[in-house]
């Protein structure tokens, strides 16, 4: 590919993830009954009980000013001509670019009825002026000019003077909007008065991973198509939560390793089959193993201080473990093998499926099951534990054995 064309493709690309970035903007701004929704009726639309459509005009680098000769400006006309403008239907062109105080499109910064015959005038010189410079060029059978600006302009030109001043009057320009890479300061900037300064930053990525994912989910179809004020909301109250010191973040319930198979293997895997536990149940730990490790990554990314936290989480699991497993050892001295197997494929299942009851949480808040199976697995896979009764002698002969 081109440079030419990989800087097309990215700017794109970027594009179409801004829109996300700016509907969650607005609808942070917005009555606690809105919803917002991406590339239906436009780029973006909100909706709270009147319908606003906003078209966006992204740019990374501070370009130009707007001015009434942007093909970008003519080209949301012809969009919106072409919607057929509802009785209290809101336009909204949101650009990066700036307005100077000196042009007349300043009066369209905010919504007004009438608009002044003078920002009427704008548009109608504009669009005949474009009108004329095409046909004399047709005359002379050469290009024609202002390919990209002249069907706004032939959609503005249609509309009677009363629906031209009726149109002025349901649009409004939003200059200097943050670009892409400026949204996260920007969203921070909106929580700064109900989120602590410390975790704000971080609150502020999982937050944009979550709406991320809602958008991309809501133009799937695997979603409702719109996205409400409410769940936004009662997502941020969950975020500050879980960035409280009563709670944490939870970053995989749901999610899944990429290379299952690679992670049903090693220590922990054996541990299991010493008990003759099966593929089953060695699937389910590499799962909430891979979990655990996962998120133990993401809480130390973020903060080293979790550190000594974690340690004594896992000692207390130890002590829990070792409160069963000590006994369990005792009962099963002079056993057979297939009662120590099914002793300790008890110890296993509980491990997993009734330990989270017994063992406290981390923190108040933060009661996801996999956090215990998964440490429990890591635990198991370090063999600081284990769950056949004489799996410390088992696992030392095969070792001595494979050297």
């Amino acid at each position: 590919m081109s440079a030419v064309g990989e800087h097309s493709a990215s700017d794109s690309a970027i594009g179409y993830y801004y829109q996300g970035m700016y509907a969650l903007l607005v609808l942070l701004d917005a009555n606690d009954d809105a919803c917002v929704a991406v590339e239906t009726a436009d780029d973006v639309t909100i909706e709270d009980g009147t319908t606003h459509l906003h078209q966006l005009k992204h740019s990374l680098k501070p370009g130009t000013p707007l001015t009434i000769k942007a093909d970008g400006l003519w080209k949301t006309i012809k969009v919106w001509c072409d919607h057929g403008p509802k009785s209290g239907d809101q336009f909204i062109l949101a650009t990066c670019a700036v307005v100077n105080d000196d042009d007349v499109l300043k009066e369209l910064t905010d919504f007004g009825s009438p608009r002044s015959d003078v920002l009427v005038k704008l548009f109608d010189d504009e669009a005949t002026r474009v009108r004329i410079a095409r046909a004399k060029i047709v005359a002379k059978g050469e290009t024609k000019p202002y390919t990209t600006r002249s069907p706004g302009c032939e959609a503005w030109l249609a509309l009677s003077p009363t629906q031209r001043q009726s149109f002025l009057c349901g649009i409004k320009l939003v200059p200097a909007i943050p670009n892409a890479a400026d949204i996260p300061d920007a969203v921070a900037q909106k929580l700064k008065t109900c989120v602590l300064a410390e975790v704000r930053q971080r609150l502020v990525e999982r937050l944009l991973e979550w709406w991320d994912r809602q958008v991309i989910l809501s133009m799937l179809g695997r979603r409702d198509r719109k996205l409400s004020k409410v769940e936004l909301l009662a997502q941020i109250e969950r975020l500050i939560i879980e960035h409280s010191n009563r709670g944490l973040p939870d970053d995989v319930a749901g999610l899944f390793p990429d290379d299952l198979d690679a992670e049903m293997s090693g220590i922990m895997a054996r541990q299991i089959e010493l008990v003759s536990g099966g593929k089953p149940r060695i699937r389910r730990a590499a799962i909430a193993r891979w979990r655990v490790r996962t998120q133990r990554e993401k809480w130390l990314a973020d903060d080293l201080s979790i550190a000594p936290e974690l340690d004594r989480f896992d000692s207390g699991l130890v002590e829990k473990w070792d409160e069963r497993f000590g006994p369990m050892q005792h009962d099963c001295s002079g056993a057979d093998e297939t009662e120590c197997q099914g002793n300790g494929l008890q110890l296993l299942d509980w491990s997993h499926l009734d330990a989270h009851r017994d063992v406290q949480p981390i923190r108040p808040l933060f009661t996801a099951e996999y956090l215990v199976q998964g440490s429990f697995q890591q635990l198991a896979d370090e063999k600081r534990i284990g769950w056949h009764p004489k799996y410390e002698e088992i696992l030392g002969t095969e070792e001595s054995e494979e050297r």
